[in-house]
């Protein structure tokens, strides 16, 4: 008994494990998700509830992914009233295997709106990541957008349907401009790709035209 004791005092869990949450993908490959965006709106409380996929179409040997992003029909909630929504949102996405951005484009892609799409970005470490790890990312002001720094910690393993994720909370901030956005949120990632599995975030200072906005995003993987 003795022995057992020592050899567990020892030995790691293994759900302490160290594991890559680097993204792994497959030419063809469609992720599917189920997105809601609750926010304020000139005083009134509103929920836009839609569903989006993501279509892998190119994987570089080298390490950059290309990803093909469209949403579907959207709804929008607000009160007891409810009105679909016209959405023809596509965009093409370069990202690294760490998840770090590269490059947007697309017909509505704009730099307010990749700030925003930053502001939940996952950036994850090359090396494997275990339960309290903790890592930082910045992006530049050279990039052409405005300065960010992040800060993830991750807080331990948990089982999504039938999927094995590592819980990642996270910390986002612009470090320049007026009304800089801020980003606090808690991600899901797949322990076997790399993959999203589920994000929950609440942003502040996002840009909506003129003025800014505070949303709240949670958007879960259905395949």
């Amino acid at each position: 008994m003795m022995v057992i004791l020592m050899l567990a005092a020892v030995v790691p869990s293994l759900e302490d494990e160290a594991k890559s949450l680097l993204y792994r993908a497959k030419v063809g490959e469609i992720l599917r998700y189920r997105v809601e965006m609750s926010f304020e709106d000139q005083g009134v409380k509103a929920t836009l509830i839609g569903s989006g996929e993501t279509r892998v179409d190119k994987v570089d040997v080298l390490g950059p992914i290309t990803l093909f992003q469209k949403l579907g029909q959207m709804k929008l909630k607000s009160g007891n009233d409810e009105m679909d929504i016209a959405n023809d949102s596509e965009s093409t996405m370069i990202i690294k295997a760490t998840g770090e951005i590269i490059e947007v484009r697309g017909k509505n892609v704009t730099t307010d709106n990749l700030r925003t799409t930053r502001a939940t970005m996952v950036v994850v470490p090359s090396n494997p990541v275990k339960p309290g790890d903790t890592w930082t990312h910045q992006i530049p002001k050279s990039t052409g957008i405005r300065a960010m720094t992040f800060e993830y910690r991750a807080v331990g393993t948990e089982k999504i349907g039938a999927r094995d994720t590592m819980k990642i909370e996270f910390k986002v901030r612009e470090t320049e401009g007026n009304l800089p956005i801020q980003a606090d949120g808690t991600a899901w990632l797949s322990t076997v790709d790399g993959k999203t599995v589920r994000i929950l975030a609440n942003v502040t200072n996002a840009p909506m035209g003129a003025s800014t906005t505070k949303f709240t995003l949670r958007s879960e993987r259905t395949d």
